[in-house]
């Protein structure tokens, strides 16, 4: 009875059979700086809700995970962490780090790659992706080494 009813909104909705719908002008769009030349003032906007609060929680259970030999856990958590903050180098070079950890060579040195990159090449963290990057060229034998 539900789908059939849903069906039916669906129906309704997409051939404009709903009194209405589909004959609403759309609202005229304002520049940004219209409504401020008129002396209104522009509603106070909500600030983009940062992650990072979510962010570091998760940071904290991949350390543990990570310090407790449970790489595959860490792994996990910090791929969520890096859906939520995808420019994080910090994030990516701890990924590194596990994958390292794991054997996964080429795909710790492309992650370290990828943390150093957005870094900007100087910093903390850029340092410690450069360290990664030549444990992984020592422990291949030079098979796998940044360019």
């Amino acid at each position: 009875m539900r789908r059939m009813v849903m069906r039916l909104a669906l129906g309704l909705v997409m051939s404009g059979g709903v009194a209405g719908c589909g004959s609403v002008p759309p609202a005229p769009v304002e520049e940004p700086g219209d409504a401020l030349s008129r002396g209104r003032q522009e509603p106070p906007r909500e600030p983009a809700s940062a992650p990072g609060a979510a962010v570091d929680a998760l940071l904290a259970r991949a350390d543990r995970a990570w310090e407790e030999g449970q790489t595959g856990q860490a792994a996990v958590i910090l791929e969520r962490a890096l859906r939520l903050s995808p420019d994080d180098p910090a994030i990516w070079f701890r990924l590194a780090r596990v994958r390292l950890e794991q054997g996964r060579h080429a795909l710790a040195a492309s992650l370290a790659r990828r943390s150093l990159s957005l870094s900007g090449g100087d910093g903390g963290v850029a340092e410690a992706a450069r360290e990664l990057l030549e444990a992984v060229c020592s422990a291949t034998g030079g098979a796998i080494c940044s360019p």
